[in-house]
């Protein structure tokens, strides 16, 4: 496994917390990025341009569903002023602000860094039935 990339899959990230600062982070892109769709396994890469096209369209899907109050991906990104891994969340499969469900897998992810075979598979979150929420395990289910 690629450590860096699990590193920074893993590690500390900040949330995007207006639209502005989505497309402002969109729009900032530099340099080569992997994009990886993380619901499907599948692992491209992008340069710049097409990573920000990625966004705008992640941004429009969103938006076009006319959720309350929800206009981007839920969007979390190591160091946003110079970032190396961008993760989406899509908001319809996220649940309530005050689920006890696990957390779902990212949508997408964006990162500087290639995964390696098999990593994607490895980090993706345990099956349904392993899965437990915070008030699951509290109360011993």
């Amino acid at each position: 496994m690629s450590a860096e990339f699990t590193e920074l899959f893993t590690g500390r990230l900040e949330g995007i917390l207006s639209e502005e600062g989505y497309i402002s982070l969109a729009e900032s892109l530099e340099g080569d990025w992997t994009a990886v769709n993380f619901t499907q396994g599948l692992v491209e890469a992008i340069d710049a341009g097409k990573a920000a096209e990625l966004l705008r369209g992640l941004h429009a899907e969103v938006k076009a569903r006319r959720m309350i109050n929800i206009a981007y991906p839920y969007t979390y990104v190591h160091t946003p002023e110079s970032p190396r891994m961008i993760k989406t969340y899509d908001p319809s499969s996220c649940g309530g602000g005050c689920s006890a469900t696990a957390s779902p897998d990212p949508w997408w992810v964006l990162s500087r860094v290639k995964p390696s075979a098999g990593e994607i598979e490895s980090l993706k979150k345990k099956k349904p039935e392993e899965r437990k929420g915070l008030l699951t395990r509290m109360l011993g289910a």
